[in-house]
């Protein structure tokens, strides 16, 4: 009887283990590295996977960035960069059953400036096979590029399961595949300066997947952009542009399942196999040495909507103003972009058919095509690809409940600055992450939208 016992709860422990495996999801952002300009916008998208690789159909996802203030993110994942060059995540989450997922992306704004004193980790960005060894080290030049003289170094590693790493650098990889950095802290004439590397640990990158873009009539499409991103973990992204015959090489792929996109200018983006959005894409799946060959894209022209946008009180134009484009019939699934210095804005890449179009910008009332405040009385925007629908322009109203100038203290006026107003009752941790914040145009001057009530106002 105490045998069988045993046995019953070793079956029972191995039937968990097994229905925690097989519930496991991983979701997936990308892109999972991407470099914005101050001000500028990026859309990143999410998709669940079961442990088959396998897509998963997802109510909706939640979004945030962090640090909060390297900029916003739209419910649809549109992240639209603050003015100060930083570095940060984008995550996605996902409610799958009772459990909470998330998937993260790496994006960086604008370039940071030089530091005076560079700490370079050799091998930079490497791949150490899971329970191997590297050799590291840190080597520390000026700005002009002269070597400096390294007193001590203190080894780390992030996270901690990594791996482990002694006093002279030597690291050896855990045996859990993941994604990390190698921290070297370098004293420096009493000062301490830091530096890092990403380090992934993995199998070897040794695969490849290769193909042809092409567009509908079999004309190859040279510069298109061709990317792979891992479906689970350690993350990981590789980018191609196609040559002149239309061909591409993704190349040092870690064996696994990829979800794989192709996009070109005036044409609408495509995932493997001639999917739209990446719940309906198919995987592809490459192991050691392995090449994926014939992953082919052919893409369909795209249409457009442009127009321009300005203020209603002086006609100005107005910069940095989001525009949004959806299908009455697929509001999930939007497009988006953010007017130039001249007021400007193209939305390309659509598929035939009628669009909602929004334009929104913080202090103004935000406004549907045509000069309406609702959905339901918008005027439907007709898209025939690949053409382009030009005219379709907004005048915002100024709708701000504060309005101010921001000079330093000899009157001068600061451009840039992050004006942020919350209100005074809400002294949460959370009611600070949703204060309401505006930036400073040339003239420093800003404006925000805000309902009734009695606000702190921060600049």
């Amino acid at each position: 009887m105490k045998k069988r016992a045993v046995f019953f709860m070793l079956a029972m422990l191995a039937s968990m283990v097994f229905a925690s495996a097989a519930n496991a999801y991983y979701i997936v952002v990308r892109p999972q590295e991407a470099i914005v300009e101050p001000g500028a916008g990026m859309k990143f998208e999410a998709q669940a996977f079961n442990n088959n690789e396998t897509p998963v159909g997802v109510d909706s996802y939640t979004w945030k960035v962090v640090p909060e203030d390297l900029g916003e993110i739209t419910d649809d994942g549109y992240f639209i960069a603050g003015r100060e060059p930083g570095k940060g995540e984008i995550i996605a989450t996902a409610i799958i059953g009772d459990q909470r997922y998330t998937g993260t992306a790496h994006v960086t704004v604008g370039a940071p400036p030089e530091p005076g004193i560079k700490i370079i980790i050799e091998p930079k960005n490497p791949f150490v096979e899971p329970g191997k060894k590297v050799q590291f080290k840190a080597i520390a030049k000026s700005r002009d590029g002269v070597s400096l003289r390294v007193k001590g170094v203190r080894w780390m590693v992030d996270p901690h399961d990594l791996g482990k790493i002694n006093n002279s650098g030597m690291f050896q990889a855990g045996h859990k595949m993941m994604r990390g950095h190698v921290v070297a802290l370098v004293e420096i004439d009493h000062q301490v300066y830091k530096g890092e590397t990403r380090v992934v640990v993995s199998p070897k990158p040794s695969a490849k997947i290769s193909g042809v873009v092409t567009d509908e009539n079999g004309a190859v499409l040279a510069n298109a952009r061709v990317s792979a991103t891992i479906i689970g973990e350690p993350r990981l992204f590789r980018e191609a542009r196609t040559d002149s015959n239309g061909a591409y090489t993704l190349e040092r792929l870690i064996p696994g399942a990829y979800l794989v996109r192709a996009v070109a200018k005036g044409f609408v983006p495509e995932y493997y196999e001639e999917a739209e959005y990446p719940l309906a894409a198919m995987p592809v799946r490459v192991g050691v040495n392995e090449e994926a060959t014939d992953i082919n894209f052919t893409l369909a022209p795209g249409g457009s909507i442009s127009g321009m946008v300005v203020a209603d009180s002086t006609g100005e134009a107005l910069k940095g103003v989001h525009l949004v484009a959806y299908k009455p019939l697929s509001p999930r699934h939007k497009f988006h972009t953010l007017t130039d210095e001249a007021g400007a804005y193209t939305i390309d890449g659509l598929s035939s058919g009628a669009y909602v179009v929004l334009a929104d910008a913080a202090g103004y009332a935000h406004e549907f095509y045509d000069d309406v405040a609702h959905e339901r009385e918008a005027t439907y925007v007709s898209v025939t690809a690949p053409d382009e629908t030009p005219g379709i322009d907004f005048s915002l109203a100024l709708r701000a409940a504060l309005k101010g100038v921001v000079t330093d203290e000899d009157g001068n006026p600061i451009a840039g600055a992050v004006v942020a107003a919350k209100k005074r009752n809400s002294v949460s941790v959370d009611a600070m992450h949703r204060a309401r914040k505006a930036v400073t145009n040339e003239d420093g001057e800003y404006a925000m939208q805000l309902s009734p009530g009695t606000y702190i106002v921060m600049a």
